[in-house]
C-alpha cells in the first residue's frame, strides 16, 4: 500500500490547507476502518489505541495541521486501563499530534457538523 501525500508533495510533507477542518465521526470511523488506521499509522499513531467510539479531528493548530482523538490509557503490561470506581469503562485521554500526511478523501459523508459528531448514520452529509 503507498502512502498518502499531500498534492504536488512528498510523503510527509504538510497536509493542504483545505484539507484541515475535517472531523471523521464514530460511524465514518467504523465505516472506514480499514482506511483511518492506515492514515493515523503514516502520521506516527498505533491505531489499536484509539478507540472506534470517539470522533478523530484534524484542525489547524500553532504550528499547523493536528490530529485530535482520544487514546486507551495503558497500564505498564501495555493493556487499556479501566475505571475501577466508576463504570469499569476503559480510560482515555485526549491527544494531539502533528499532521503529517494529509487524512484520505472519504467523501462528503465523512465531514459532518460538530453537532452530528456522535451520531449515526443521519450525521452523513448528502453529496
Amino acid at each position: 500500500m503507498s502512502t498518502p501525500r499531500a498534492k504536488g508533495g512528498k510523503p510527509g510533507t504538510r497536509t493542504d490547507r483545505a484539507q484541515v477542518d475535517v472531523t471523521f465521526s464514530p460511524y465514518i470511523i467504523r465505516r472506514h476502518r480499514e482506511e483511518l488506521s492506515s492514515w493515523v499509522q503514516a502520521n506516527g499513531l498505533n491505531a489499536d489505541v484509539i478507540p472506534l467510539d470517539h470522533p478523530i479531528q484534524v484542525e489547524e493548530g500553532e504550528g499547523g495541521p493536528v490530529i485530535r482523538y482520544r487514546a486507551y490509557l495503558l497500564d505498564d503490561d501495555g493493556r487499556a486501563q479501566s475505571d475501577r470506581f466508576e463504570s469499569g469503562e476503559l480510560l482515555t485521554e485526549e491527544r494531539t499530534t502533528p499532521c503529517t500526511v494529509p487524512p484520505p478523501d472519504l467523501g462528503a459523508s465523512a465531514s459532518v457538523p460538530a453537532s452530528q459528531v456522535e451520531a449515526g448514520p443521519e450525521a452523513e452529509v448528502e453529496a
